[in-house]
């Protein structure tokens, strides 16, 4: 008769087959759509034995997939391990119309490290606010410090919806914040737009602390952890000017990829019309990379996240 396998290599097989499965659903990066493989994968080996069944579990319900309040509650009534013991990645969808009816109670989380929030509701975050939160995030009693948060699907990614983020309990110790987005803000005219570029960027990475919006580096100053950010936008293309757009100079070739002007978000009008003043461009390009003392139209002084190391910009199709 052979020996049972150990349960340490059973642990390593089953997280070993759910990180290698494809997920269950063909767009996994789209809003509302799970990343988790379909549970089939697993539900052989849970039916050998009950201790093959809680290691199965455990790993199963290591990133809780959930569309409601509603059903993280059943969850937990089902599998009270889930909170306490086993969850550290929550994928949660803010769907409902009512925005006081989706607020995510977090208190049984005891090991939580990272959250995605697929933001698909029509009321705008800045507005999201109940007697439970502090701020216009949809969560309250934090019971873990979360260093991962990923957004998703924002209408009106404005700096006042990011000043959630950081009056947030629960959130001050973030370490990367992600944030997928139809559209980006533009902190020369203080609005937002789609992307239309000529050329097709592969995207754009920064070091040293620089390549946010001005005014998302304001707002996010208090994160004192926070050492990534990484923005996706997609570039609808059709545009007439290029990454490096300078009206006083050819634009550069596409394929080179140049980025003279430190591209943080601005629109297609502003580089257009503002860059044609050679001496106002450097002031600002000057400005993003923080040199000398800046300062906005209102006398506030620009700060950034003490900590911000990388910034990345994606474009998508």
């Amino acid at each position: 008769m052979s020996l049972p396998l150990p349960s340490e290599l059973i642990r390593e097989i089953i997280y070993f087959t759910l990180s290698s499965t494809p997920p269950r659903s063909p767009t996994p990066e789209d809003l509302g759509c799970s990343t988790k493989p379909s549970w089939l994968t697993l539900n052989a080996l849970s039916l050998t034995s009950r201790t093959y069944r809680a290691l199965v579990l455990e790993a199963w319900f290591r990133t809780l997939y959930v569309e409601s309040p509603k059903d993280l509650e059943f969850v937990r009534c089902c599998w009270p391990e889930v909170g306490p013991r086993w969850t550290r990645h929550l994928h949660c969808i803010q769907t409902f119309s009512s925005p006081f009816s989706q607020i995510w109670d977090l208190s049984c989380f005891l090991h939580l490290s990272s959250i995605r929030l697929d933001w698909l509701s029509p009321f705008l975050m800045q507005s999201f606010h109940s007697p439970l939160t502090k701020s216009g995030m949809p969560f309250f009693k934090f019971s873990s410090s979360v260093e991962h948060l990923d957004l998703r699907g924002l209408p009106w990614p404005t700096p006042e919806v990011l000043q959630n983020i950081p009056c947030t309990p629960g959130l001050g110790h973030l370490k990367t914040l992600k944030l997928k987005q139809d559209t980006t803000w533009c902190g020369l005219c203080g609005g937002f737009y789609r992307i239309r570029f000529k050329d097709k960027p592969n995207g754009l990475v920064y070091e040293g602390g620089y390549g946010l919006p001005i005014d998302y580096a304001r707002v996010l100053t208090p994160l004192e952890y926070l050492e990534e950010v990484v923005i996706t936008v997609p570039n609808r293309g059709f545009g007439s000017i290029t990454l490096g757009h300078t009206p006083t100079a050819p634009d550069p070739d596409s394929e080179t990829n140049s980025n003279p002007n430190l591209w943080a978000g601005e629109c297609h009008n502003c580089m257009k019309t503002k860059y044609e003043d050679d001496a106002f461009r450097q002031k600002w390009v000057d400005r993003k990379r923080g040199i000398g003392v800046c300062r906005d139209d209102d006398g506030k002084k620009d700060t950034r996240p003490p900590n911000l190391r990388r910034v990345e910009w994606r474009f998508c199709d």
